[in-house]
């Protein structure tokens, strides 16, 4: 096999695989991981569920996550969302959210 062809498979084929590592969502104790950005509790603006119906912009024709919920959370820069699946995280991810909103 031809070196630089081997060169660019050993490069590009864990890229393929990287998009995963980075589709995470994560409550920890400094803040919030969403894929590979981090929200420190402080720059936390305001969060909000969106219930994903029919009508929603962009998950509303996915049947499993129809009657879901999106986790929208606001900093000063941007907005993040990630797809809440359960009543039960959503109410544990409002609780923890609303606790740290209290402390700081």
């Amino acid at each position: 096999m031809d070196f630089p062809l081997m060169l660019f498979l050993l490069i590009t084929i864990p890229m393929f695989h990287l998009s995963n590592l980075l589709n995470i969502f994560a409550v920890v104790e400094g803040g919030i991981i969403f894929g590979a950005r981090f929200v420190p509790w402080r720059k936390i603006k305001s969060f909000e569920f969106v219930r994903i119906d029919v009508k929603h912009n962009y998950y509303g024709f996915t049947s499993e996550v129809n009657d879901q919920y999106e986790l929208k959370v606001k900093t000063s820069f941007r907005t993040l969302s990630s797809i809440i699946t359960s009543e039960e995280i959503k109410g544990r991810i409002s609780n923890i959210v609303e606790e740290h909103k209290q402390m700081g």
